[in-house]
């Protein structure tokens, strides 16, 4: 009778557990009678290549108990950090005290109606709230984050502005004293020229008046020698 128990005890456990392997996701996964590597990645979400690559294979040849990893160990931990995959030795009072949460708010997260867990079988290890608080920490993290971005370039946009106008203005500075200076040069040449000019007509005229009195002079003189 004894024996019995046992035994219904063994089929119980190893068929709950094949339950469990077929209904959630696990990172490895025991082939069982009939499975193929295409109704395995269906089941775990993830690609016939994606397998092959994860196990090294070279075939699409499984064989019943072969163990198969179905997600990289850096994949799950990113994707399911608030969760514990249980492992050989594992009791709910060592996942507990590893995460310091009671044995009790791990049932009561995860449903369990007793102390017994299965190999490769998922815990939470936070209260479901806490992640939707946790993700939406994180995205209020991210936007403030960017809001800091957008306004540290709007800063320097307007910082490189302003520098560009100060370069600009330094640039024209020397070309308006050039320009002055160039102006200044054509008054005084202007001026030079103004100035000869009526040197020129001084000149003329005093030759004229001079040439005037000679003629005069000289008229004169003949009226005399008359």
């Amino acid at each position: 009778m004894k024996k019995k128990m046992t035994a219904a005890i063994t089929v119980s456990v190893l068929v709950t557990g094949i339950s469990f392997s077929s209904a959630q996701a696990a990172p490895v996964v025991e082939v069982q009678r009939g499975d193929t590597l295409w109704g395995i990645a269906n089941t775990y979400d993830t690609s016939v290549d994606r397998l092959f690559q994860l196990n090294d294979l070279n075939s699409t040849l499984i064989v019943p108990n072969q163990t198969l990893n179905v997600q990289d160990s850096e994949e799950d931990s990113e994707e399911h950090s608030e969760e514990h995959v249980v492992e050989e030795g594992d009791t709910l009072w060592q996942i507990g005290a590893d995460n310091n949460v009671s044995v009790e708010q791990l049932k009561e997260w995860n449903d369990l109606s007793s102390d017994l867990i299965l190999i490769g079988q998922r815990l939470l290890i936070q209260e479901p709230g806490d992640v939707g608080s946790s993700e939406e920490a994180s995205e209020q993290a991210e936007e403030e984050e960017t809001q800091q971005q957008e306004t540290e370039q709007a800063e320097q946009d307007e910082q490189e502005q302003q520098e560009a106008e100060q370069t600009e203005q330094e640039n024209q500075e020397p070309q308006e004293d050039e320009q002055a200076e160039q102006e200044e040069q054509q008054q005084q040449v202007a001026e030079q020229d103004e100035q000869g000019e009526q040197q020129q007509q001084e000149a003329e005229q005093d030759e004229q008046e001079e040439q005037q009195q000679q003629e005069a002079e000289q008229t004169e003189q003949e009226e005399q020698q008359q």
